[in-house]
């Protein structure tokens, strides 16, 4: 267990920790149950920036810092999957090619797209109407913890595109205990901080979200790969905001 911990935070975000692990193959899917511990440290460090940019009292830019905060914190590896999933399913190439273009470590245009979409929508969502409000630490701190609950209903649900990359580990040994502990966290989440159903609902959309791409991907791909799994992260994640801001306006 303890293995499988220090090799979530090892692997999910960029913190300095220098260990080297006797990894199993199992490890790369098993870690997923500490997945709700790095959302929860990606969050706080959206907050703490998002906390620290109000004092300039100017929406979009504390609705950016929270964004690049975060995307600091996991290096950008869920948006290097959104990027290569845009640059191969945009490219109306075969299946084999797309394949190829996911394997792809340079950034295409509509990579680039996807990428500065991606960071908008975010930014728009999350950027306050006027000051910080508690519900919007709240939308900071729980969004990193649906999107890792994404990656592991993508994960569950769908099978592997192909044989080689470590997306494999986690999609072969993905099992629905480890979906159960994620999706829990989230609700848990939800729960403590938004004290509303509505909040559980915005969750729901993003699965929702997560099951659609897992639909969509197995259309066009055959399966699902490790971007794919990025891929869920970053669109779940925006579902559960984008939830979170109808609800606020309309509910």
């Amino acid at each position: 267990m303890t293995r499988r911990l220090i090799f979530a935070f090892q692997f999910m975000t960029r913190l300095p920790i220098r260990k080297n692990l006797d990894l199993q193959e199992g490890d790369f899917a098993g870690c997923s149950v500490f997945y709700p511990l790095v959302g929860l440290l990606t969050g706080g460090v959206g907050c703490l920036a998002a906390w620290l940019a109000n004092f300039l009292q100017l929406p979009l830019l504390t609705g950016f810092c929270a964004v690049l905060a975060m995307v600091a914190v996991n290096g950008a590896l869920h948006l290097d999957g959104l990027a290569d999933c845009c640059d191969a399913l945009f490219s109306a190439r075969s299946r084999e090619k797309m394949l190829e273009i996911m394997r792809d470590s340079r950034l295409g245009t509509m990579g680039a797209v996807g990428l500065f979409a991606d960071l908008a929508a975010k930014t728009l969502l999350i950027a306050p109407a006027a000051t910080m409000t508690y519900s919007v630490y709240g939308a900071i701190l729980l969004a990193p913890l649906v999107g890792k609950a994404c990656i592991a209903a993508m994960a569950f649900l769908g099978r592997s595109a192909r044989r080689d990359g470590l997306g494999v580990a986690v999609i072969d040994h993905m099992k629905g205990g480890y979906l159960l502990i994620n999706l829990l966290a989230a609700l848990a989440g939800v729960a403590v901080w938004g004290r509303s159903l509505y909040w559980g609902a915005a969750v729901l959309a993003g699965l929702a979200l997560a099951m659609l791409m897992t639909l969509y991907f197995h259309k066009k791909l055959g399966g699902i790969t490790g971007d794919c799994l990025g891929a869920a992260s970053e669109i779940g994640e925006i579902g559960f905001l984008l939830a979170l801001r109808v609800i606020s306006v309309w509910g």
